[in-house]
């Protein structure tokens, strides 16, 4: 399977019923296609994927999958299984709805409780057998997210080991705030999948590791910046891979600020607010997010204003 270099953990938009709005999301899947961008579908926090029930993802799938069959290859994430039973659940939709690939979340245990066998750990222990479990019931071509969101790391050597067992293991998503991480796992995956980080912070590093690209939440606001980098970086050209990968930074940051002005984990958020001023198809939220208020979105205008954002994006 060919892949790009860059793939979006897409916003979900719900229309004023509480809905997903299907028409926003067609509209949504257009841009993307248009600069041949991959698409993740229903992933947790900027795809509001936790609060999405199965046969909404399902659905979500299928919408995809008409969309960008021949365009783009769209992939299905959702939320964080507490349990295998749950993630094989997942899967089933996306096997149902006939996407190229799903990513594999680690497990969610609940109130910071660890599955054994993270990092530190030697071979076996829950979260190997966890993985056995999913991937011996699971046939479509997988991705194993490794999020810090889960409050625990994957032993790259538990990596390595799957990857040698599971024939359909197609990549990895690093989503790690450690570049240490980044680099073992690029020494020791080498050859065997495809690695993406799971955050524009480590693109350019991931791409100068031998990495093969990025899956991010920024190009819901800026498709046309974003995949510029990575062509920019794959025609040889670093000094413009550089420079659209800083303007991309800044808006990252600028959108990940709270309504005090403090860094914060506001992706589906910023990333709405900011859509929906450059008349994009954001829709509406799940409860309990709400929009930002307006001395967010004032400091939202004026970041895509300095940056350019609307010019970048051909929408002055």
């Amino acid at each position: 399977m060919e892949l790009p270099g860059l793939f979006v953990m897409s916003i979900t938009p719900f229309d004023a019923q509480d809905r997903v709005d299907e028409r926003l999301l067609r509209m949504q899947l257009r841009r993307f296609a248009a600069e041949g961008i991959g698409v993740y579908l229903g992933s947790p926090g900027t795809g509001e994927g936790h609060a999405l029930e199965l046969p909404e993802l399902r659905r979500m799938y299928e919408i995809g999958v008409e969309e960008l069959r021949g365009k783009a290859p769209v992939f299905a994430s959702g939320r964080q299984p507490r349990a295998a039973k749950q993630a094989i659940a997942l899967a089933r939709e996306a096997e149902a709805a006939g996407v190229g690939a799903w990513q594999l979340y680690p497990p969610d245990m609940g109130h910071g409780h660890k599955p054994t066998g993270g990092i530190g750990a030697g071979a076996g222990g829950e979260l190997e057998a966890y993985y056995d479990e999913v991937l011996s019931a699971v046939h479509l071509p997988v991705l194993l997210s490794t999020h810090h969101g889960v409050g625990y790391g994957i032993p790259v050597a538990l990596l390595v080991r799957l990857c040698r067992r599971h024939q359909q293991l197609i990549g990895v998503n690093l989503t790690n705030p450690r570049i240490e991480y980044v680099v073992r796992a690029n020494d020791a995956l080498a050859g065997k999948v495809k690695i993406f980080v799971g955050s524009s912070v480590h693109m350019l590093d991931n791409l100068a590791l031998g990495g093969y690209g990025c899956v991010d939440w920024v190009p819901n606001v800026a498709p046309k910046l974003c995949a510029s980098i990575v062509r920019h970086w794959r025609s040889g050209d670093t000094r413009a891979a550089a420079a659209a990968w800083a303007k991309a930074m800044r808006l990252n940051t600028a959108l990940n600020t709270d309504s005090n002005g403090n860094p914060s984990m506001e992706t589906p958020r910023g990333a709405k607010a900011a859509m929906r001023l450059l008349g994009q198809p954001a829709g509406e939220f799940r409860k309990p997010f709400q929009r930002v208020d307006d001395a967010a979105m004032q400091r939202i205008a004026a970041a895509l204003k300095e940056l350019g954002i609307q010019e970048t994006e051909g929408l002055a």
